[in-house]
């Protein structure tokens, strides 16, 4: 997660830190993984989490704080939590790492007013 204005938390996330983004993945009938904050320096965030090869999934973020752009500069839109699957679906390949660029456009709408 690239964040050039810096707008989520300089700090890698805790287990009572109030999330700023929820990052993870939807998959099978409605279960949910969530993604680990696993770095944090000025360029932005890194998440992770392990999947099973040849499983479909969706990738989900979530924020009311800040705005976010996939790689080409489109909004990424989603929906509030316990609302099921949306977002982008994948699937992983045997030996390969998947991995997904997105950047923190601005102060989310809401968060702006």
């Amino acid at each position: 997660m690239n964040d050039p204005m810096q707008l989520l938390p300089q700090a890698v996330d805790g287990i009572w830190t109030p999330r700023k983004l929820v990052v993870g993945v939807w998959y099978g009938g409605g279960a949910y993984q969530g993604a680990a904050n696993t770095s944090v320096d000025s360029a932005g965030r890194n998440y992770q989490l392990t999947i099973p090869a040849g499983t479909p999934f969706s990738l989900w973020l979530f924020s009311r704080d800040v705005a976010l752009a996939d790689s080409t500069g489109t909004t990424v839109t989603s929906s509030p939590a316990g609302a099921g699957p949306g977002g982008i679906r994948f699937q992983a390949t045997p030996g390969q790492d998947q991995s997904f660029t997105f950047t923190v456009s601005g102060p989310a709408a809401s968060a702006a007013q």
